[in-house]
């Protein structure tokens, strides 16, 4: 182990130079930072390297982390692996559970600043963000213009080029399908280029990036179709009733709001006695 500025030790390296001896100590000095780290899915040690994980928090590995600040910037830096080959994977919030973001050894480019808003429509519900920028920023934005996001998966804090990545899914699934179906377009920075692609055009590239896991190139910009914001809560709490009975609630007049919605799994909640139930 070197030593860097200051005297500190340098942050522990993954290339041991051949020396088993070495390539021991290093790996025992590992072990010790995975106990020692906190919980957090990227924690930064000393010097060049960050331990990283999936939100599960398991199995960290270590990697630089590059931040990514415009998409000129994640051109020059994919061009650069071009010329000079290296490991790179971009991360967003880092909310999957497993490695599906972490790069042992290589460089993780941190996109969550690619978060602008490109062209908003909101009187059609239509808009094109950079895919940097969580579900959590897109409805502080839609909402209070009565729109909402077509698919929330189980945290608003996932970054748009993350949930289509995953394509990830809500509880309207079985009707409304997964994140990509919403997606119009999207953008991408390969190796071989930046490509605008849709359902329509260059559809084989798109599909392949839905769900692709970040695997077909970074995904940069995207044009989603937003629904109403159709959110109708039925708060009805029997009070005539005993706690342990159900009949004032389904004797109570049914819930209606101003526009309809399709039917889809909801949270019922109900007490008995001193005890609370919760059943989707």
């Amino acid at each position: 182990m070197n030593s860097g500025e200051g005297g500190a030790p340098e942050e522990l390296v993954l290339h041991s130079h051949g020396d088993p001896s070495t390539r021991g100590r290093l790996s025992r000095a590992r072990r010790r930072c995975d106990l020692l780290v906190s919980t957090s899915p990227v924690t930064t040690v000393r010097g060049r390297f960050d331990l990283v994980s999936g939100w599960g928090v398991g199995s960290k590995t270590a990697a630089r982390i590059e931040r990514v600040e415009t998409q000129e910037g994640l051109e020059r830096i994919v061009q650069g692996v071009v010329e000079s080959p290296a490991r790179i994977l971009p991360r967003g919030l880092g909310r999957s559970y497993g490695d599906a973001a972490q790069c042992a050894g290589g460089t993780i480019l941190d996109c969550t600043s690619l978060d602008r808003v490109v062209e908003a429509d909101l009187d059609h519900g239509r808009l094109r963000v950079e895919a940097g920028m969580s579900l959590d920023a897109l409805l502080a934005l839609v909402v209070p213009a009565g729109w909402f996001v077509p698919v929330t998966p189980g945290t608003r804090h996932v970054t748009i080029g993350g949930a289509i990545a995953s394509d990830v899914h809500g509880k309207n699934h079985h009707r409304d399908g997964a994140f990509g179906t919403h997606v119009e377009q999207l953008s991408l920075i390969t190796a071989r280029g930046r490509f605008d692609v849709s359902p329509t055009t260059q559809s084989d590239l798109y599909w392949a990036t839905v769900g692709g896991m970040g695997l077909t190139g970074t995904i940069v910009e995207a044009t989603l179709r937003l629904p109403p914001d159709r959110v109708g809560i039925d708060d009805r709490r029997p009070r005539s009733a005993p706690a342990t009975s159900t009949s004032a609630w389904r004797s109570s007049p049914p819930l209606t709001t101003a526009t309809a919605t399709p039917p889809s799994p909801g949270w019922i909640a109900w007490h008995v006695a001193d005890i609370s139930v919760a059943r989707y």
